[in-house]
């Protein structure tokens, strides 16, 4: 029987999964929470969440000093890790939104016209053209 690709990068990933039950993640996890306890990307939609998740920015895939250098970490709500994060790294670019509901992400699809300068972003309802620039 052959074994899917899903369950080889397990296998591949299983030595670095287990950082996340050292001793010094789970202070420096705590420690972190304590100093930045508001989901990021629910602070970038105007809202208050509590974070729960410690988020690596850039994915570690096992290098040590990445994954515990503070400054690759940010603070999320758990909808936001298992969903928005996850999404951007299967898909090159966030959904994540200002307060006025408008893509932040210039790769976002929505986005990726005005860098090219081709179009403007429709606004969210009515299909009417935005003046809003990047």
């Amino acid at each position: 029987m052959k074994k899917s690709s899903r369950f080889n990068r397990s296998l591949e990933a299983q030595e670095w999964r287990r950082l996340y039950s050292t001793q010094k993640w789970r202070k420096g996890r705590a420690a972190y929470l304590r100093d930045h306890p508001l989901c990021q990307y629910c602070e970038h939609q105007g809202r208050t969440t509590a974070a729960t998740v410690v988020d690596h920015v850039t994915p570690h895939k096992g290098d040590h000093d990445l994954f515990y250098d503070r400054a690759n970490w940010q603070p999320l709500c758990a909808p936001h890790h298992d969903a928005a994060k996850a999404q951007e790294e299967r898909g090159g670019w966030s959904n994540r939104t200002d307060a006025e509901g408008y893509p932040i992400d210039p790769n976002h699809p929505q986005n990726r016209s005005l860098v090219s300068g081709v179009s403007e972003p429709l606004r969210h309802g009515g299909g009417k053209r935005s003046s809003r620039k990047p």
